[in-house]
């Protein structure tokens, strides 16, 4: 997995990303830090698996079972986690999203590590909602092959079926150096998840104040077992608002239908990002989706969802248009572009995978 970055700035009503890093200061505004008309932005699959077992009589084991164990060169999570969060730092990226950060120990290091320790003290940690699908051992022993039989995690009762006490959260996080707003939308942003952790300029915080969450609704393979869906955070701007969405969408996997999967879930982030902002904010605010999306850049996916020559005012297909066709009156037209697609290197299609393909993306209006 590897980390995109993009560099958006405001010029009129056109995000016009900038091949250099920003070197404006940021500036002080009723004492909180506020942006500069540009912003680095990154998105990171940590690729963090995780799971956390139902510990009963029957089998008390704590802690987490690690399903990275033995891959990336044998580094261990907190050692792996610490590279990352160094990374980042290193890079000196304004907002960072982070997908598969299923590992307790990893998110910790890396609120400890860019939060605690680094100037990224807006942030939300977790996000967790129910599963998408209730698994038993057995199913997601298979389905990992056998890993967890292996690992002597299965108990010692008839089938091994007991189901995990916690479904695996989002695998979410944002980093921000700059301060959220709270939402303030007609009506109220969703908020599907049932735990979250929300720190802004580091004091905690009402996570329905500050954030908004969907679940996907529907999933398939491992996917199931996780909470997935898309966050969004308003980031303080200058002269105008930052709303970024988060998420990582169904992966490829044997037996499921990822495009259909996909195109549902692209569904929801659009009704997130159409129920959590007023009408000026989509058009007169900046709007981003970043995460690991999974539809490779390209091919007939990407060209359904993103290319204005096949979907003529489809949500995510606003191209290269100097002004995206939307109307916010009637919730219609194109809204956002893949702006590594065109805005970057429209002749490049980007590697963010180990397998030479571009998974990951950050969209804006």
């Amino acid at each position: 997995m590897a980390l995109l970055a993009l560099s958006l700035t405001w010029a009129g009503c056109v995000p016009a990303p900038s091949p250099e890093p920003a070197t404006v200061d940021a500036v002080v505004v009723a004492g909180q830090l506020t942006p500069p008309r540009r912003l680095r932005i990154a998105t990171y699959n940590a690729f963090f698996l995780a799971i956390t077992p139902n510990p009963t009589p029957l089998m008390p084991i704590p802690g987490e079972f690690n399903l990275n164990e033995g891959v990336f060169g044998g580094r261990d999570t907190t050692e792996r986690a610490s590279a990352i969060a160094a990374q980042i730092k290193a890079s000196d990226t304004d907002v960072v999203v982070l997908n598969e950060v299923f590992s307790e120990e990893a998110r910790e290091v890396f609120i400890e590590q860019l939060a605690d320790q680094g100037d990224y003290d807006s942030y939300v940690s977790l996000l967790r909602g129910p599963a998408l699908k209730k698994l038993d051992m057995d199913e997601l022993n298979g389905m990992l092959g056998g890993a967890i039989a292996d690992a002597g995690w299965v108990p010692p009762v008839p089938g091994g079926v007991i189901p995990l006490a916690q479904s695996a959260n989002s695998g979410l996080m944002i980093f921000s150096k700059y301060p959220f707003l709270k939402f303030d939308a007609a009506d109220d942003p969703p908020m599907e998840a049932y735990e979250a952790e929300v720190k802004n300029l580091g004091l905690p915080m009402p996570a329905s104040d500050f954030v908004a969450f969907k679940l996907f609704e529907q999933c398939g393979d491992f996917d199931c077992f996780a909470s997935k869906g898309v966050g969004m955070v308003r980031i303080a701007g200058s002269p105008h608002n930052y709303n970024v969405a988060f998420t990582h969408m169904q992966a490829d996997a044997s037996g499921v239908d990822g495009q259909a999967v996909r195109a549902s879930q692209m569904g929801t982030i659009r009704e997130l990002i159409e129920g959590s902002l007023t009408p000026d904010q989509r058009t007169e605010e900046w709007v981003i989706v970043a995460g690991d999306v999974n539809v490779t850049g390209q091919g007939a996916e990407w060209d359904k969802l993103f290319d204005p020559s096949v979907s003529p005012g489809g949500f995510y297909a606003c191209g290269d248009d100097v002004v995206c066709p939307y109307d916010e009156s009637t919730e219609s037209g194109s809204l956002l572009a893949d702006l590594w697609g065109f805005e970057t290197s429209p002749t490049d299609p980007g590697l963010t995978s180990s397998d030479g393909k571009r998974l990951d993306y950050i969209l804006a209006n």
